[in-house]
């Protein structure tokens, strides 16, 4: 349709034409006045269906629902992180969990709500029959800690492998094989053969027995029919045992 210019509206741009001109209306608007397109009410929109549709002049926006955010090169309703913000639990105690639209602030381990159900709470461990009775099974007295607890020994007393040890004593936190024994080395712990017996592999053999020819100690087993074979006398016994001996590769001397 053809205006004089003084007639164009302000929402369309006056297109000159060959002894004339008409006015095109911007974008989002519409009819001989160019007025304003409701994109919402003419579903002439790209708003999601978890999304609403809300008209502005030219055009419209797509709004998210309460912890969503409109994503332009999507189209689509992204969830917000909450927990990315630091002030999203007020509760120190309490660990950030992000869900769709929505975030939850449980307590952290070792903590619970109170009686507000909004604040949490340490957890006295020590007045749990089961934490408390598992200190004293190690000879210590239950220590409640912030989100947690502790065994402490008496004085004169630390804590070791097995419990509470006498401080000097040697608390041995290692399992060593048969014929050694635990021995200190610095600030830990080392398995060392008993006299008579020597180290082979992670096993200790005695001295005064020598495997056949094409035979080796080389384990624990070995090393404890060894030790019977030697002690036993010339006995029906003796000569039962020093068949299993010859079987498995290892002479008596």
């Amino acid at each position: 349709m053809l205006f004089s210019a003084e007639s164009c509206p302000s929402t369309s741009q006056c297109v000159n034409t060959p002894g004339s001109y008409y006015c095109l209306c911007n974008t989002g608007y519409r009819g001989d006045n160019c007025d304003d397109i409701n994109e919402c009410e003419d579903r002439n929109n790209r708003c999601p269906k978890d999304a609403t549709c809300e008209n502005t002049l030219g055009s419209y926006t797509c709004n998210c629902p309460t912890g969503w955010r409109w994503n332009e090169p999507d189209l689509a309703c992204l969830d917000i992180d909450e927990c990315a913000f630091a002030s999203s639990c007020a509760d120190d105690n309490s660990v950030c969990v992000n869900t769709d639209g929505s975030f939850t602030c449980p307590c952290a381990f070792g903590y619970e709500l109170d009686e507000s159900g909004v604040k949490c709470r340490d957890i006295d461990e020590c007045l749990i029959d089961s934490k408390s009775a598992l200190c004293l099974a190690y000879g210590s007295t239950c220590v409640n800690t912030g989100g947690g607890f502790k065994c402490e020994c008496p004085v004169g007393f630390y804590f070791g492998f097995t419990g509470c040890v006498p401080e000097g004593e040697l608390n041995c936190d290692i399992e060593c094989p048969p014929f050694s024994t635990c021995v200190a080395n610095g600030t830990s712990y080392e398995c060392e053969c008993l006299s008579g017996y020597y180290p082979s592999g992670d096993f200790c053999f005695g001295e005064d027995i020598a495997c056949k020819a094409g035979f080796a100690p080389e384990s624990v087993v070995c090393a404890a029919v060894v030790a019977t074979c030697s002690s036993l006398t010339l006995t029906a016994v003796l000569f039962f045992m020093s068949l299993i001996c010859n079987l498995i590769g290892i002479e008596v001397v």
